[in-house]
């Protein structure tokens, strides 16, 4: 089945950890496939439900054997999302369950092909996020692989890093390394950093440059 140009559709996924009562998607062309129980989006995707809002190139729909339930969903090209004060961007995204994974093909800084992740004052480039989500609510956004983080005028570079939501903190695990906007450097193993309060905890083979 063809849906052409500027076709809307309303999906009732009712159960779907991902989606509320009501999801609009619309497309430039849309193809249904009941046998294999998938939907493939292609041109300008656009999905809306309540505070969650994304737009890709292309997307496919995996439902389970009842049309409004949702099974999983992948996204490529172009890939934003945005759902409260925040927005991720990428070029793919995998939604299964209570998990929202994206990532790239490549990581390469210069040009920009990097998963993006902003949230007020705070943002944080690196291959791959995975967004962890609790009644149609993500709590906690982890990145892995080349993450570097931009906040309150340091750049903050490690392994690994979780940003936690409920409790405004950021936790980063090895080979951490702070840069202040006064050319201080400081690297360890571990690094919290409490966001409303602004204040750094760090701990595991402290060492650096500080400039008083």
């Amino acid at each position: 089945m063809y849906l052409k140009k500027f076709f809307q559709l309303i999906l009732f996924f009712i159960g779907s950890s991902l989606c509320a009562d009501v999801r609009t998607i619309t497309a430039d062309c849309a193809v249904l496939d009941d046998k294999l129980h998938t939907l493939r989006f292609n041109g300008h995707v656009t999905s809306k439900n309540n505070d969650l809002f994304f737009t890709a190139d292309t997307a496919e729909v995996k439902y389970g054997n009842k049309f409004n339930s949702l099974d999983s969903a992948h996204l490529h090209g172009n890939i934003c999302l945005k759902f409260h004060d925040s927005k991720i961007t990428s070029e793919h995204a995998d939604f299964n369950g209570c998990t929202l994974e994206f990532s790239v093909d490549t990581f390469h800084f210069d040009q920009k092909k990097f998963c993006l992740f902003i949230n007020k004052d705070l943002r944080m480039i690196a291959r791959e996020f995975i967004a962890i989500m609790s009644q149609k609510y993500v709590t906690k956004i982890i990145a892995k692989g080349y993450v570097y983080i931009l906040h309150n005028n340091s750049i903050i570079k490690a392994d690994s890093a979780e940003f936690n939501r409920d409790e405004n903190s950021i936790i980063f695990r090895g080979n951490v390394a702070i840069l202040d906007s006064q050319k201080n450097c400081v690297k360890c193993n571990f690094c919290k950093i409490n966001l409303r309060e602004k204040k750094y905890y760090i701990s595991g083979r402290i060492r650096g440059d500080i400039t008083l």
